[in-house]
């Protein structure tokens, strides 16, 4: 990590991970150092749920109401804005997938919030190639998630209580990695997949 002068005010950027249940934003500085993380979770008991009729096979049978979701998580962001000064968001891209239908729209409706709410306070969007962010805190655009982790706990060792709370809570990894990815693309070293 690097040292800032007391007198220097650092550039902040957010890198995120939202979720259904769980979204994640994290804060790095222009030094690329991890700031802090946030997160907002609940299970999936605490929102009301209403019955999917028209379910199609894989989906759930219940779907979480999405206006009290969408709510939560604008609060949320309003948080984060509200603490930080940001010069970017971003946050990985998702490719459509049958295998995990019954959860990416409800990811795409939130980072569609998250979009929306950066527009609102002028700060820019940006969608990332999994293999962006991989490759900016691995070295290798292909890593696994576990790489990922492993690398974020290595470098930011003390934000986290152990590795095997990050490991569980792997989504932190992507959001830090969106971030340094945005540091990266400022500096000028990031480069396109």
């Amino acid at each position: 990590m690097v040292e800032i002068a007391d007198d220097e005010k650092p550039m902040l950027y957010a890198g995120c991970d939202p979720g259904v249940y769980s979204t994640t934003v994290a804060i790095v500085d222009s030094c690329s150092n991890l700031v802090a993380y946030h997160q907002i979770y609940a299970s999936e008991d605490e929102y009301p749920r209403t019955p999917n009729l028209d379910r199609k096979r894989g989906q759930r049978y219940f779907d979480p109401v999405p206006e009290q979701i969408a709510a939560d998580h604008v609060e949320f962001m309003k948080m984060i804005f509200d603490k930080y000064e940001l010069l970017g968001m971003a946050t990985e891209k998702m490719e459509w997938s049958a295998k995990h239908s019954d959860t990416q729209g409800w990811v795409h409706h939130f980072r569609g919030i998250m979009h929306a709410c950066c527009l609102h306070q002028g700060v820019p969007f940006h969608m990332l190639n999994p293999q962006q962010i991989k490759k900016v805190v691995t070295g290798n655009g292909n890593a696994n998630k576990d790489a990922m982790v492993v690398q974020v706990y290595q470098q930011f060792k003390p934000m986290f209580p152990s590795f095997s709370f990050l490991s569980k809570q792997n989504h932190i990894a992507d959001a830090v990695g969106a971030g340094l990815f945005l540091v990266a693309d400022e500096i000028g070293y990031a480069e396109e997949e």
